[in-house]
């Protein structure tokens, strides 16, 4: 475990951190594809786009959240002062700029708008398990941004990621077919979006590692963060991508209302099924629960840590959709999600394999005191 900015912080709050971040981001993708299955107003709620800007809503309430902090926080200026004393000792920069934030924010713009558009075409532990490949691409930036060092088993680890995630893919592409009737168009917008979800996992994976760049360089709050990035989300999404959308005409299953958004439609569809405006509220309150736990493993221990958590909440995905019949079970998709899991135990050190552990961690901290005690008995 790493140390906060502000000093150190307890495995008990790390570990609750963690917990939070799986437990809100499987209940995140659940609330999400409850929305992609509504029908309101005789059509589909197909709307990734509004999706998207509810979500930054609701990372914006963090900003509330933080500045509620501040006011009702008994020390809350005794606290501060006393983080932000040991972050100048780190060498944190604690006036930072709300325009570095645009760079995660607008990676995190792009990612929640492919992945919402591609979870209307794939089952959500599909989904779920498709994004573990974030874990690929953060190891690839964290080795050429923030110059960490990988070893033979986080090689091995990452392998058997990319042969997990492969298992998953040929399960949707073999199976659509049979779950809808023969349709060869279920296929099409299967593999379109399969498409969709690898493609964001790029920008996925360009948001952690931005993250921790800046905490290593600036002391900044997590729910500040998040707030901001909400901020400027909600202006990407709705000053460009909602009007862009809004004029692109298109249709079939992908775009039921003859244009790529109708976000008049949507909200039309919120007052006639109180339900659905429900998951909506729902939806935003969690999302911006899961990215402040985010945000924060991004600050007490690493981007890295992030994106192996990220694919370890599939599991609950997974269960939940096969104990309420929403999906089949198929022995490869369990073969690929297996390959997966033992990848992330593996590139995480939670499951050592003798011969190639020799640099994880614990070894190589057992080699640096060695070596102190060696050059003490000199």
């Amino acid at each position: 475990m790493s140390e906060g900015q502000g000093g150190e912080v307890s495995k008990t709050y790390i570990y609750g951190l963690m917990a939070g971040m799986v437990l809100t981001g499987a209940a995140n993708t659940i609330v999400f594809k409850a929305q992609d299955e509504a029908v309101v107003l005789d059509k589909p709620y197909n709307h990734p786009f509004v999706q998207a800007f509810t979500m930054f809503f609701g990372e914006f309430l963090c900003l509330i959240a933080f500045q509620l902090q501040k006011l009702f926080s008994r020390n809350w200026e005794e606290t501060q002062a006393v983080a932000i004393a040991e972050a100048e000792q780190k060498g944190l920069n604690t006036n930072v700029s709300k325009f570095w934030l645009l760079i995660p924010a607008g990676c995190d713009t792009l990612t929640s708008s492919l992945q919402l558009a591609g979870l209307v075409f794939v089952p959500p532990s599909i989904y779920q398990m498709m994004r573990g490949g974030v874990i690929l691409v953060t190891a690839f930036l964290s080795v050429v941004a923030l110059k960490r060092k990988l070893y033979i088993h986080h090689y091995l680890g990452l392998l058997l990621c990319i042969i997990g995630i492969t298992l998953v893919g040929l399960t949707t592409v073999l199976y659509a077919k049979d779950d809808d009737g023969g349709s060869s168009e279920s296929t099409d917008l299967a593999i379109f979006g399969i498409a969709l979800l690898l493609s964001s996992l790029l920008t996925n994976g360009i948001m952690f590692v931005s993250e921790e760049k800046l905490f290593t360089k600036f002391y900044i709050e997590p729910l500040n963060m998040v707030g901001y990035e909400g901020i400027w989300g909600m202006l990407i999404v709705g000053l460009i991508f909602i009007p862009i959308a809004s004029n692109i005409k298109c249709g079939g299953n992908i775009c039921p209302y003859g244009y790529l958004e109708d976000p008049i439609y949507a909200i039309r569809q919120w007052g006639d099924s109180p339900t659905l405006l429900a998951s909506v509220i729902a939806g935003a309150v969690i999302l911006a629960s899961f990215n402040f736990f985010g945000v924060s493993v991004t600050k007490n221990v690493s981007s890295l840590a992030r994106a192996v958590l990220d694919v370890s909440r599939t599991v609950i995905v997974w269960v939940y959709a096969l104990s309420t019949g929403a999906e089949q079970f198929y022995w490869l998709q369990l073969a690929g999600f297996l390959t997966l899991v033992a990848g992330n135990f593996i590139y995480n050190e939670i499951v050592e394999i003798p011969g190639l552990n020799k640099y994880t961690r614990r070894n190589l901290a057992k080699q640096s005191m060695l070596s102190a005690s060696d050059e003490g008995n000199e």
